[in-house]
């Protein structure tokens, strides 16, 4: 019943942001949701700047963009310590290159997070996660290695909150997915991953 209440409370504070401020960015949106739907007494902890704004040359770009394997590689420490207390396991795959991906940079480094945290959640202890950022066809993205645990639950109990199927967790998921579109990029769902993709920048 805690996602469901979560999911009512998300709905409720997404629909008053967006009546006060229409023009209100993903980023901004992010921040209120992931306060509002946070574990009681969990902190936030202070998110490191990831400034997205600056070239190969060192020149200011005026489109949000960000470096997803540099945004991954800051974040790998975070990522282990949060396995750690899941009694899982992180392998990060160390990318080849820069993986260029048109999206607001804090956004992609919340959303990696609570992503993560999720499936980590679902994982069995000492489990290994795999994540990784890559950039196939158009577009870049982020994966993270599918918990056995969820091989064979459907996209359709996962994202659509199929509750006949009794599988609970899926709040953390449909969130993600809904802010990642939110930003103009998707959570999309493989045998074998989920992954947050944005176009190239």
């Amino acid at each position: 019943m805690r996602g469901f209440r979560e999911f009512l409370v998300f709905l409720a504070v997404l629909d008053e942001a967006l009546d006060e401020a229409p023009a209100q960015r993903p980023r901004d949106l992010l921040v209120l949701v992931d306060a509002t739907v946070r574990e009681p007494g969990e902190e936030q902890a202070p998110r490191p700047r990831v400034d997205g704004r600056v070239d190969r040359d060192g020149r200011e770009s005026g489109r949000e963009r960000v470096d997803l394997a540099a945004l991954l590689d800051r974040a790998s420490g975070e990522l282990r310590d949060i396995a750690g207390e899941r009694g899982v396991d992180a392998t990060i795959a160390p990318a080849r290159g820069e993986v260029p991906a048109a999206v607001e940079p804090e956004l992609a480094d919340r959303l990696l997070i609570r992503l993560f945290g999720a499936l980590a959640d679902r994982a069995e202890p000492r489990e290994r996660l795999y994540v990784s950022a890559e950039t196939p066809n158009a577009s870049a993205r982020i994966s993270i290695s599918r918990p056995a645990a969820l091989r064979d639950v459907s996209d359709a109990e996962l994202f659509n909150g199929a509750a006949e199927h009794g599988f609970e967790g899926g709040f953390s998921l449909r969130l993600a997915r809904g802010l990642a579109r939110i930003a103009g990029g998707d959570l999309v769902s493989s045998r074998d991953a989920f992954s947050l993709v944005f176009p190239r920048a």
